[in-house]
């Protein structure tokens, strides 16, 4: 029978580890048993290092490599700095949508930018490679500029002051401006003052539309009131500032990007007019604007109303500008007759002054389209001589005059002089930024160079007309090579001026 102590070191060594294989190198000691290095298996061997990642156990030639730091970027600008579905801003994650384990590939047009709890989301809720497309494609910046509401067009308010034009000085400006923003409850950076009459306390400030009719409404209904909330000032009076005539038809964009609202507004403008002066430069506005659009039925009815209005008001000059107005929607009709005609009457009201070499060079054009020859020069040579009698050196009245001469010279064959006002016409269209002459232009000088035999200068003007302006119609330099005149005339289409 074992003794207690017996009994004890018996337990001691059957609960002590099993003896490990040694590879002949000495580790050290466990629970006073001395151990030597492990030497795996083979089979363990051959399979690599195994690492932990994402719960699997993936080797590390299998790892992910990172993502290239130019499409990390492009897919950050393309969502806005911002997760594309929900709009938050960090922390930001770059998600494949189509997963990587079937691509193995980083490309900017398989991966979205979101946030982590939309990366989660998708993977758990598995949406698909439609919907994170769909999201990919239409990002909440881009869904919330398109849901915003249009800003206010500013409005300008002019206060008359009962005080001392001396005694009203730059801290009386800026308290006004801030009093002004407290009760309207905007910021103060929102209404700036743009004019101070010289001698007079009439101040001028510039706000948003709807808050300068509260701003009005408020002081017409109780402008007792309003004087309390304002008492540093003395108010007189607050009316809406009308902006004279032509600053308000000339002001911003010029009638080539006339938008949908704006169109509408000149509209009700014209409904609304009660003086002939304001009616005819809103109608020749609105036709000018239309002609543009090639919307050509409209803008002569327009052009009608406006001659209407300038009768009434016995406005000579402004019919002149009608009259032109008239014949270039007529040419562009193909009424190259009834056009002259209405050319020949802008001339009549039109006295020597800038605006009549245009006028002229229309003229001239339609005759060497009639094929009056020596009449068409004879309108052309003079708007050219009296542009340079006013030293003019550019600008667009300049390049029409050049264009119509060197159409008139190719098309009675003197391409020598043509190909000088040609060359002339493309210089002044390249700076002054008129990319439909420079079309022209280049136009008309390669059909000179092919009419003078030398056809890889004629190429070579065609090829870059190609590129620039016809950059999917990769056949036409051989086109306009290989075709005659009047079949690449109807190409370029509309006047060549």
């Amino acid at each position: 029978m074992r003794t207690r102590r017996e009994r004890l070191q018996l337990g001691r060594r059957r609960s002590a580890p099993p003896r490990l294989r040694s590879s002949g190198e000495h580790c050290g000691r466990i629970w006073g048993l001395r151990i030597r290095s492990y030497q795996p298996p083979s089979l363990w061997r051959d399979l690599g290092p195994i690492k932990l990642m994402s719960s699997r156990l993936t080797t590390s030639t299998r790892t992910r490599p990172s993502i290239p730091t130019e499409v990390s970027r492009a897919v950050l600008v393309e969502s806005g700095y911002r997760c594309a579905v929900c709009g938050d801003a960090c922390p930001l994650e770059r998600a494949h949508i189509v997963p990587w384990r079937k691509t193995h590939e980083h490309k900017k047009e398989d991966m979205i930018c979101l946030c982590a709890t939309c990366h989660q989301r998708a993977d758990l809720e598995n949406w698909g490679e439609t919907t994170l497309r769909e999201f990919k494609t239409k990002p909440w910046v881009f869904r919330r500029i398109m849901n915003a509401e249009p800003p206010q067009r500013p409005k300008k308010i002019e206060i008359t002051f009962q005080v001392e034009r001396a005694s009203y000085a730059k801290e009386d400006e800026r308290l006004l401006l801030r009093a002004l923003a407290s009760i309207l409850g905007i910021d103060v950076t929102s209404i700036k003052i743009t004019s101070i009459e010289e001698g007079s306390t009439k101040v001028t400030i510039e706000l948003p539309g709807d808050k300068a009719d509260e701003l009005v409404s408020k002081f017409e209904a109780s402008p007792d009131v309003l004087q309390n909330r304002l008492s540093r000032y003395n108010i007189a009076s607050m009316v809406h500032k009308e902006e004279d005539l032509r600053t308000k038809l000339e002001r911003g964009r010029s009638p080539r990007e006339l938008s949908p609202e704006e169109y509408s507004q000149l509209r009700e403008m014209l409904l609304h007019s009660t003086t002939s002066e304001y009616s005819c430069h809103i109608a020749c506005r609105l036709a000018e604007s239309l002609s543009i659009s090639k919307y050509y039925k409209k803008a002569l009815f327009y052009n009608r109303i406006a001659e209407e209005r300038a009768g009434e008001a016995g406005l000579s000059n402004t019919l002149a500008t009608i009259y032109n107005q008239r014949g270039n929607i007529l040419l562009a009709e193909s009424f190259v007759e009834e056009a002259l005609g209405f050319y020949k009457k802008a001339l009549e009201k039109l006295p020597e002054s800038i605006h009549r070499p245009p006028v002229l060079a229309n003229a001239g054009y339609c005759c060497i389209l009639l094929g009056q020859k020596k009449e068409g020069f004879s309108y052309l040579i003079t708007a050219l001589r009296t542009l340079t009698h006013l030293k003019v050196t550019g600008g667009v009245y300049l390049l029409s005059v050049h264009l119509d001469l060197t159409f008139a010279y190719v098309d009675t064959g003197r391409l020598r002089y043509a190909k000088r006002h040609g060359e002339k016409a493309l210089r002044i269209a390249k700076e002054s930024g008129e990319s439909d002459a420079e079309k022209n232009a280049l136009y008309l000088l390669g059909e000179i160079a092919h009419l003078s035999g030398d056809f890889a200068e004629a190429r070579e003007y065609f090829t870059i007309l190609q590129k620039k302006f016809f950059p999917s119609e990769i056949y036409l330099p051989q086109f306009l090579m290989s075709e005659d005149l009047k079949l690449r005339r109807g190409l370029i289409g509309g006047r060549l001026a």
